[in-house]
């Protein structure tokens, strides 16, 4: 019974996406990611997760400028998407 369970885990964790996969589409979308984070987390049959990644930004020499300081990634399985830009206010 005990090894039935072990396999059904090595299963649902081989079809889970790392954070690798979150990675490649930060940086697809010109996201340089500084710091990865659980934002939201569903589970069941349609499992998912969402990530908030916090981008890398150049310093602006425009400081009332909009910029997206973070992204979110939703994934499931294995496939992740990008989903929304958070967009902060420069100084004013």
């Amino acid at each position: 019974m005990l090894s039935l369970l072990l396999a059904a885990g090595a299963l649902t964790e081989a079809h889970a996406a790392s954070t690798a996969d979150v990675r490649y589409v930060a940086i697809e979308n010109n996201c340089t990611p500084k710091k990865i984070e659980v934002f939201n987390q569903k589970v069941g049959d349609n499992a998912e997760v969402t990530y908030r990644v916090e981008c890398n930004l150049p310093k602006a020499r425009d400081e009332t400028s909009k910029t997206a300081s973070a992204i979110h990634i939703r994934c499931r399985y294995d496939l992740c998407a990008f989903v929304k830009p958070e967009v902060s206010e420069g100084k004013n």
